[in-house]
C-alpha cells in the first residue's frame, strides 16, 4: 500500500515545480511513497519529502553551455527531476546566467540518511513499525486487565485492555492538525487507523436478555398497535440502529493510547549523539509500572515501588476504553416500557377489554419489567482495518473482553 503526502502548491519566487519523480502522483500536490517490504518489525524510520535544487542551465558571456552544466542536465533526466521545468534566473551578470529548478519528491524510509548540499527538507515525520504484519495478530493478544461498571445517568463498562504492543494516538482516535494560513485557520481531520465498533449483539447478555427481553418485545408492540413509522416501536427507530446509522461505534479509547515518538527516541535512532544524555538519563527516570488504587480505578500513580495489598497493577501498555452500548439498550428499553404502560389503557382493572387477558398479562409484565445490567462474562468487540489493499484480506476481526 502507498503511503501518500498530500501538500498544498504555493508558487514562490524561485519558481518551485510540483512534485517530480517516479513516487508522484499525476495529481498536484500528492506524492506517494512506495513502502518497500524490506521494512524491519519495531525498527523507526522517517518519512521524508525534500525539496531539491538543481543547476538546469548556466552560460558563458559567449552564451555557450558548458561541459559540465550538460552533464548536469544529463544526470537530472536520468534520476525523473526534469519534469515541468520553471526556469528562473538567479544570477546574471556581464552575459552570464544561472537558472535552478527547483522541485519536490520522496527520498525513502531511511532513519539516518543525510541531505545533500542542494536539498532541503521541508516535512519529516518519524514512525515506528508494528511487531505485528497484520490487525489479525495484533487483536489476538489483546487480554482483559479488568474491567469496572458505571452505572449514574446511564450505564457502560469500561475494560482495561493490555497487549504486548499497545495501541498509539494514530491508531485509535482521530489526529487533528491546525495550521494558521493567511486569513483563516485550516483544520485537518485525520481518522484512527484502527476503527473499533460494539454493534454486535451476540454475547450471553444479549441473547438471554436484551434481545428477549427489549428488541423482540419492541417488535412485537409495534406489530400489536400498527406502530407508524415514526414510533420508537419501529426498527429503523431504536436507538441502537440509528446510533449504526451514524457510524457511532459504541466503544472507545479513553485513555491510555501511546504519544507520538519521543524526541530521545528519534534521536537515538538517528545515531545524532547530542541525544545520548537524554537516551541515558530517560532509561532512568521512566517508571516500571502504574499502581492504581481502589477497585473503581482513579488516576495512576507512576513510580518504581512495589505493589501493595489492594491495589491494581496497571500494565505498561494497557488502554482504558468505554463499551457504552448498554446505554442505547437502557434507552430503547424506556421507550418500550413507556409504549406498553399507554397500551395498558386498553386492560381495565375490573376485566380486561380491548386486548385479550394473555396480552394484558404481557403488557403488564413489560410495564413493571426493571433494566437488567450487563452480565459477567465476555463482551465482542470488532476491530476494523480500512486501508487495507488487498480484497482477499479480511478487513475486520474481533476481540473479546471480560467483564
Amino acid at each position: 500500500m502507498p503511503l501518500t503526502y498530500r501538500a498544498t502548491y504555493r508558487p514562490t519566487a524561485m519558481g518551485e515545480t510540483g512534485c517530480t519523480g517516479s513516487g508522484c502522483s499525476n495529481q498536484a500536490g500528492i506524492i506517494e511513497f512506495t513502502i518497500p517490504s524490506t521494512l524491519r518489525p519495531e525498527a523507526i524510520y522517517a518519512v521524508q519529502v525534500l525539496r531539491c535544487d538543481s543547476v538546469i542551465r548556466r552560460t558563458s558571456p559567449l552564451g555557450t553551455e558548458t561541459i559540465t552544466d550538460f552533464g548536469g542536465r544529463q544526470f537530472g533526466r536520468s534520476a525523473g527531476m526534469t519534469s515541468a521545468l520553471i526556469q528562473t534566473t538567479v544570477f546574471e551578470r556581464l552575459g552570464s546566467t544561472l537558472q535552478i529548478q527547483r522541485s519536490t519528491r520522496p527520498s525513502g524510509f531511511d532513519v539516518a540518511r543525510r541531505n545533500a548540499s542542494n536539498e532541503k527538507l521541508p516535512t519529516v515525520y518519524f514512525f515506528r513499525t508494528s511487531r505485528y504484519a497484520t490487525l489479525e495478530q495484533k487483536v489476538a493478544e489483546v487480554t482483559t486487565a479488568w474491567t469496572d461498571s458505571v452505572s449514574e445517568l446511564f450505564v457502560w463498562l469500561e475494560p482495561v485492555l493490555n497487549s504486548p504492543e499497545g495501541f498509539d494516538e494514530h491508531d485509535v482516535n482521530e489526529y487533528t492538525v491546525t495550521k494558521a494560513g493567511l486569513s483563516t485557520v485550516q483544520t485537518y481531520k485525520f481518522p484512527p487507523l484502527i476503527r473499533f465498533n460494539a454493534w454486535g449483539r451476540s454475547d450471553r447478555w444479549h441473547t438471554y436478555w436484551a434481545n428477549p427481553r427489549v428488541y423482540d418485545e419492541m417488535t412485537w408492540l409495534c406489530d400489536l398497535t400498527r406502530c407508524s413509522s415514526t414510533s420508537y416501536l419501529q426498527s429503523s427507530r431504536w436507538h441502537i440502529t440509528r446510533a449504526m446509522r451514524r457510524r457511532e461505534p459504541m466503544f472507545s479509547v479513553i485513555s491510555g493510547a501511546k504519544s507520538p515518538l519521543p524526541d530521545y527516541e528519534i534521536g537515538s535512532a538517528t545515531g545524532d549523539p547530542m541525544w545520548l544524555g537524554l537516551v541515558r538519563f530517560a532509561r532512568l527516570s521512566i517508571g516500571t509500572f502504574q499502581a492504581v488504587p481502589g477497585s473503581t480505578g482513579g488516576s495512576g500513580i507512576p513510580g518504581t515501588m512495589p505493589p501493595v495489598s489492594g491495589m491494581r497493577v496497571r500494565p505498561p501498555n494497557a488502554i482504558t476504553c468505554s463499551y457504552i452500548q448498554p446505554t442505547f439498550v437502557l434507552l430503547d428499553f424506556s421507550n418500550l416500557r413507556s409504549a406498553a404502560t399507554q397500551e395498558l389503557r386498553w386492560c381495565g382493572s375490573g376485566g380486561d377489554i380491548g386486548y385479550d387477558p394473555a396480552t394484558c398479562d404481557r403488557l403488564r409484565a413489560i410495564a413493571r419489567r426493571t433494566f437488567v445490567f450487563p452480565y459477567r462474562g465476555e463482551y465482542t468487540i470488532t476491530a476494523s482495518y480500512l486501508y487495507c489493499q488487498d480484497p482477499d484480506r479480511p478487513r475486520s476481526h474481533q476481540l473479546r473482553f471480560r467483564y
